[in-house]
């Protein structure tokens, strides 16, 4: 049975007492997750190469590398989207980075964290 505590439940608060968190790093960490599922979704991938297309290109190796990697974002991309949209007066820029890459990446870390609220 879960009981309200103000936007968190009991048992949330309990999980994030056993792993050390406080409930302010848990809203950090939801917060930037969202931001990062956004991140994600921002991303434009750049148009391929025409001859990836046509069947010029006839060597494995440089198909490989005119024709892949592109369709979704580098964890560089994502670094970089994330530093620009952490807000400046955010608690802990550590628990904000992995919570924006986590959710660009769409890897919760429930166990740490809890329940996205």
């Amino acid at each position: 049975m879960k009981r309200s505590l103000g936007g968190a439940t009991l048992a949330s608060l309990i999980i994030l007492a056993a792993a050390g968190c406080s409930a302010s790093q848990e809203e950090i960490y939801w917060d930037a997750f969202d931001t990062g599922a956004k991140v994600a979704t921002s991303y434009v991938p750049p148009p391929k190469d025409p001859r990836c297309f046509d069947g010029s290109i006839t060597d494995t190796a440089e198909h490989l590398m005119a024709c892949s990697g592109f369709d979704t974002p580098s964890q560089g991309f994502i670094h970089e989207q994330c530093g620009e949209q952490m807000p400046d007066d955010v608690a802990d820029r550590a628990v904000w980075m992995e919570g924006c890459t986590d959710g660009a990446n769409d890897s919760p870390k429930y166990e740490v964290y809890g329940n996205h609220p």
